[in-house]
């Protein structure tokens, strides 16, 4: 199931509770998502029980929505100006509480608070779209990743694209 929204509709999770559903893609703006809005999203996921793979633009509150999900896929895209709001403990903790967790994705601007985040999960494969790496790579950014990567005891498959282009979308 694939939902964009521009604006964040009331009762729209209630209208998610308990499907059958294996895949979910939530992207777009939603505004006026708000603190109760959380707990409402938070409840309708842990509702979809054949939930496997969840594809996530940056929501608001989205880390809180997330925690203890029994997802195998998880695939996160957000710009770097919405990741300087998160703090990186609570993007830590919701990581590390995916249990299941075996496929990861995240596609964003390149940041040393990833690193940290991702840092002894237990997935099996990693992929990494960092954006505007040219301008932001730094060798102690490399070094954080290395590390990191290297705390992954259970990783597989790796695959990291830098695109060229700044205006990659």
């Amino acid at each position: 199931m694939h939902m964009e929204e521009k604006y964040y509709s009331p009762g729209l999770w209630e209208a998610l509770n308990g499907l059958n559903i294996k895949s979910l893609t939530l992207s777009g703006w939603m505004d006026g998502f708000e603190v109760n809005n959380v707990e409402s999203l938070s409840q309708t996921l842990l509702s979809l029980k054949q939930l496997e793979t969840l594809n996530i633009s940056y929501i608001p509150g989205l880390w809180e929505a997330l925690h203890g999900l029994n997802i195998k896929s998880l695939a996160l895209r957000w710009r770097m100006d919405r990741l300087q709001v998160i703090r990186v403990e609570w993007l830590s903790q919701t990581l590390s509480s995916l249990k299941q967790l075996e496929t990861l994705s995240i596609d964003m601007d390149i940041s040393p608070i990833l690193w940290e985040a991702l840092s002894g999960l237990n997935i099996k494969s990693l992929t990494l779209t960092l954006r505007h790496w040219k301008e932001r790579l730094q060798v102690n950014h490399v070094e954080s990743l290395s590390q990191t990567l290297s705390s992954l005891k259970q990783l597989e498959t790796l695959s990291i694209d830098l695109p060229e282009s700044p205006f990659y979308t």
